[in-house]
């Protein structure tokens, strides 16, 4: 008999724990994130006249393409203001943003970034002093970094950007730009995280995820602790880029869930200090560019991401206290596992009911 009840204890476990490892958000969900984001964000972007996305502002718009928006209406007037900065500058942009970001732009948009406009791109990119990011701004060396993953480069060139970043970041503390924060070490950890060259950088990515976890509260991550440890949605967005990056599943998706308790008033749209924020969207929609790969695709096939959403987004229902109500139809990663492991439980539970009668 106690053979048998370890044998059911057994199975429980393994049940329990087999079904949470497998637990995934529905990609379908994110993507309706996407384009609620999308939407919002342009929206807002077009209210503070910004029409058009050029070669100056590539760093948002490589936001939207990373995340699987169909940016087409833009496309034309993107690509053309690249175009007319390199004759501009018969190819010496200067500027490790500019480059990194066209590349990773019009790499995304499917442009030969190798043969664009009578040039090579990312020889003209490796020309660039790898010590020295646009002002001073060492987040550009992150995207300097997932340009050389993308296309591929040099590798001494690789390992130039690597050791630069590496450079800017304190042990124990993290990446200091304007001060420590979890913002700019989850930007620091996604850089290296890109680097695919033969220096070794493990010591550094593991303390920095080390970092990231002393910024988690109940409800998410905050920013800097001289300010508080109040979490929001744009350090929880960062914190969600860094373990997709990391292809940590179990931890983006638990960062994904706790990015959720800055929802604002519309599917996609999220919140700082509790008002609808678009700088707090943007980020969010950063992080989903990163997650999205990592989620298994639906079994019903789902409508690419599009700056239209194909559903108007709608209100989350609000009860009498005007506090939002759950929706039921969005189930949880922990929500399916626990629901699948109370079944294997209960049955487990009658089984040993059953066996226990008889022995009496």
């Amino acid at each position: 008999m106690k053979k048998i009840i370890s044998g059911i204890v057994a199975f429980m476990l393994v049940v329990s724990t087999t079904l949470t490892a497998f637990a995934s958000v529905p990609k379908n969900t994110v993507v309706s994130e996407i384009n609620g984001a999308a939407k919002y964000v342009l929206a807002e972007f077009k209210k503070n006249g910004v029409e058009e996305f050029t070669i100056d502002n590539s760093r948002d718009f490589y936001a939207f393409l990373k995340a699987g928006v169909d940016m087409s209406e833009y496309e034309k007037t993107y690509v053309n203001s690249v175009k007319e900065r390199l004759d501009e500058t018969k190819g010496e942009l200067n500027s490790m943003n500019l480059f990194a970001n066209s590349i990773l732009c019009l790499n995304a948009l499917g442009y030969d970034v190798k043969n664009f406009n009578g040039c090579n791109l990312v020889e003209l990119f490796e020309k660039t002093d790898a010590s020295k990011p646009d002002d001073d701004n060492p987040y550009y060396y992150k995207d300097a970094l997932e340009a050389v993953s993308v296309v591929g480069a040099d590798e001494k060139f690789a390992n130039a950007l690597a050791d630069s970043l590496a450079s800017c970041y304190t042990m124990g503390k993290g990446l200091d730009y304007w001060g420590f924060s979890s913002d700019n070490t989850a930007v620091f950890v996604t850089g290296l995280l890109n680097y695919k060259g033969s220096n070794d950088y493990s010591k550094y990515i593991e303390d920095a995820f080390a970092v990231l976890e002393k910024s988690k509260v109940d409800g998410g991550y905050f920013s800097n602790a001289e300010y508080g440890t109040e979490p929001n949605a744009d350090s929880t967005a960062f914190v969600l880029m860094a373990y997709s990056q990391a292809g940590n599943i179990e931890k983006a998706d638990e960062t994904y869930e706790l990015l959720g308790n800055f929802k604002g008033s519309g599917t996609g749209i999220y919140t700082y200090a509790g008002k609808d924020s678009a700088f707090a969207t943007k980020d969010a929609l950063i992080g989903f560019g990163y997650y999205l790969p990592l989620l298994k695709d639906d079994e019903k096939p789902t409508q690419k991401p599009t700056e239209k959403p194909t559903q108007k987004p709608e209100n989350k229902p609000t009860d009498e206290k005007g506090e939002q109500v759950k929706d039921d139809s969005l189930v949880s990663p922990d929500t399916s596992a626990v629901s699948f492991g109370a079944v294997a439980f209960i049955g487990s539970a009658s089984l040993l009911a059953i066996l226990k009668k008889k022995e009496k």
